[in-house]
């Protein structure tokens, strides 16, 4: 762990989802926002198991279990430890755009603490071979952040939270297993923060590949 004290605290809740954990660690590895300047929280929802892949080369990672099933119980563990004012929130399936952090990191200083930051998603087929009829239709389906932003709100597959708003709003509803993403960016805007969105911070997001993962998602 670098022992700067970093300008931007990345928290990934993960659960059994090593490799995509892995490539998604490999996308932040190329960011071109410097290593010095960002932190990376890992929160292995799932203890009882270990990373099963080195991760001795990356001197800005730390890992952290979190017993509490859910992934807002996660992100408010990962929240416990983060350092830095701008918490920028991924999920271990998603891969970032080598200029995800920079483009965050820009943004927030020009609105400052008071503005919730979502960069766009592209929903894509990951990996080798030809998309499946399920993954064809949700790329279609997507996730329309820009839509979600206009109404108020936006997932936490990427979204940038200033430390301010939390210190004035309190910490995701870990009670909740989903919509904890839209629950806390409407709290907030109801104490008078506001909510943009960044078409230049990108991660990409798989394509669902069964029904019970579209099903879950809506």
């Amino acid at each position: 762990m670098i022992h700067t004290t970093p300008k931007v605290s990345v928290i990934i809740p993960t659960y059994k989802d090593w490799d995509k954990l892995n490539l998604c660690l490999s996308a932040l590895s190329n960011q071109n926002f410097p290593k010095e300047l960002f932190e990376i929280i890992v929160v292995n929802n799932d203890p009882c198991t270990e990373v099963p892949f080195s991760v001795d080369h990356i001197e800005n990672l730390l890992i952290i279990p979190e017993e509490k099933p859910g992934s807002y119980s996660a992100r408010n563990r990962g929240l416990q430890h983060a350092r830095a004012s701008l918490i920028v929130f991924t999920d271990s399936d998603c891969i970032p755009y080598e200029n995800w952090l920079r483009s965050l990191f820009d943004e927030y200083q020009v609105a400052g603490d008071d503005t919730l930051i979502a960069g766009d998603i592209f929903v894509q087929k990951i990996g080798q071979g030809k998309a499946g009829v399920i993954e064809k239709y949700d790329m279609v389906l997507g996730l329309p952040q820009k839509r979600y932003v206009s109404r108020g709100y936006a997932v936490t597959a990427n979204l940038a939270i200033p430390r301010h708003v939390f210190d004035s709003i309190g910490l995701f509803d870990d009670k909740r297993f989903s919509g904890g993403d839209s629950e806390i960016c409407k709290r907030a805007k109801q104490h008078g923060f506001n909510l943009i969105l960044s078409e230049k911070a990108i991660v990409k997001h798989p394509a669902r590949s069964s029904w019970i993962e579209l099903a879950t998602k809506v």
